[in-house]
């Protein structure tokens, strides 16, 4: 069993802590499971010896190359992790499948993931899908995870949210908080589950516990409205996590949760904005530049303006909120009347930022 986010919960973001701005390799080292002084030989820790290959450690690169080279595949696995997290990832690919070809799963759900994400190669999520089944298949949860992903989105693979949601529960109970947060998402939606309002959310917060910038996100929206002491809670934890794209719209949530109503803090919120506009968030891009004439460029994404228009023409006041100040932001002249009439909507977000636009 991995406990979820358990480093994360000991140490909370304080108030003026500021979120690092690096994405880091997604690839897992392997456990070393012996105590020190010990290694893993023929699944027993035992004294290291030269006859026998043993599993390196994970932070010694010459004794993983050596193991690797002696045939260990773990090993190689390790050394594969190593390579890839200085970057060289043309030796993290070929120690990578060494390592899945001599049966070392973790290996392969590593190679897989490399692949995904085009790290050293092209990305190609039909080449990923196998290696992340082989992985999942040998009980790797991470490869239980990605896969998921991959079904729901119908990426590489043929879409099947049926079986996404039975790799991600299999994911999130290995301890993979992404896949707690996706799984989440489909039960908050319907996808491939039964709908389940309660049971998304302690999903999503499972996911936000063990550092998912995505699920932190939809945890805040969820509280916005009614609790927006929790929100700020959950927006300001994926504001932290690692994910750098996914926590750039955690720091716009909390920008904008302190913007406004009981938790306004315009310092604060003005640092969330930059925090969220330094992780090429458009949404805090805008804000800064609306409220507080920042020289920044804003280049919002043109599919999630047409969602937001959408949205906004059904009367959901957020949307139009934040389609008025990307409006603005880019020199629209509809993103006035756009905030006008999410704040008529009494969306006080929308109001603060139509006294404030330039």
């Amino acid at each position: 069993l991995v406990a979820i986010g358990e480093s994360r919960a000991k140490n909370p973001p304080k108030q003026g802590d500021k979120p690092a701005d690096d994405k880091p390799i997604a690839v897992e080292p392997p456990q070393e499971p012996c105590p020190q002084g010990l290694v893993l030989i023929d699944a027993k820790c035992t004294a290291p010896t030269e006859d026998k290959p043993h599993l390196c450690d994970e932070n010694d690169q010459a004794d993983c190359q050596k193991q690797c080279d002696r045939g260990h595949a773990a090993s190689c696995g390790a050394l594969g992790v190593l390579s890839a997290r200085s970057r060289d990832f043309a030796k993290a690919l070929g120690a990578l499948k060494k390592g899945c070809d001599g049966g070392d799963i973790h290996s392969c759900v590593n190679l897989g993931d490399m692949t995904l994400e085009g790290l050293g190669t092209k990305a190609d999520p039909a080449a990923a899908a196998p290696l992340l089944d082989s992985g999942c298949s040998g009980g790797d949860a991470m490869g239980c995870a990605r896969l998921g992903v991959l079904y729901h989105a119908g990426s590489g693979v043929a879409h099947d949210d049926a079986r996404a949601a039975k790799l991600l529960r299999k994911g999130c109970d290995g301890g993979q908080a992404r896949a707690c947060g996706e799984l989440g998402l489909m039960t908050r939606d319907g996808a491939g589950v039964t709908a389940d309002a309660n049971a998304a959310t302690g999903l999503l917060r499972r996911g936000c516990d063990g550092g998912d910038a995505r699920s932190c996100t939809a945890v805040g929206e969820l509280f916005e409205a009614r609790d927006p002491i929790a929100a700020s809670i959950y927006y300001e934890r994926g504001c932290f996590a690692s994910d750098w794209k996914e926590s750039g719209k955690s720091c716009a949530g909390l920008g904008r949760v302190t913007q406004a109503g009981p938790m306004a803090n315009e310092a604060r919120s003005k640092d969330a904005y930059s925090w969220a506009c330094n992780k090429m968030n458009a949404l805090g891009c805008a804000v800064l530049k609306v409220a507080w004439g920042d020289s920044r460029p804003v280049f919002p994404d043109v599919q999630e303006q047409i969602r937001l228009q959408d949205a906004c023409n059904r009367g959901d006041a957020r949307a139009c909120a934040v389609l008025g100040v990307l409006q603005v932001a880019t020199g629209n002249a509809m993103g006035k009347s756009t905030l006008d009439r999410a704040c008529t909507m009494n969306d006080q977000w929308a109001c603060a930022l139509k006294a404030k636009a330039h």
